[in-house]
């Protein structure tokens, strides 16, 4: 009987702390971001570089950059600690970082080429 109440206790703590790491990832925020470079439009119609304040909701912060083509580059940045250029598209994440602290993150386009480029991502932190 003894470890039967034992089983069931650890069953029950697992169960606990899966809840909580789904939880914790379940209450992270996202934001969508998208650039754009269309060869011939007036340099009013481009948008170079995205940038937000925000309060993180969680310790980790991941930049995801996709739709991008063989000749675009792409910087990110988060003032807690992402500072990475894509030339695909890919994601960066730092780690370890405080909830609930202001950050600042951007996206700019560095490098179009001679085509229309539609870069896009997402910031979840």
């Amino acid at each position: 009987m003894m470890n039967l109440t034992k089983k069931m206790a650890a069953f029950a703590m697992a169960i606990m702390m899966g809840t909580t790491a789904f939880a914790s990832t379940a209450d992270a925020a996202t934001l969508n971001w998208h650039l754009r470079f269309v060869k011939g439009a007036p340099t009013t119609e481009n948008i170079y570089k995205w940038d937000q304040y925000v309060t993180t909701t969680q310790t980790s912060t991941t930049m995801k950059v996709s739709n991008m083509n063989s000749y675009a580059k792409v910087y990110v940045y988060t003032s807690n600690g992402i500072s990475s250029r894509f030339e695909s598209n890919g994601n960066t994440t730092v780690t370890g970082k405080k909830k609930d602290q202001v950050i600042y993150a951007s996206a700019t386009l560095k490098d179009y080429g001679s085509g229309t480029i539609l870069p896009a991502g997402t910031l979840t932190y």
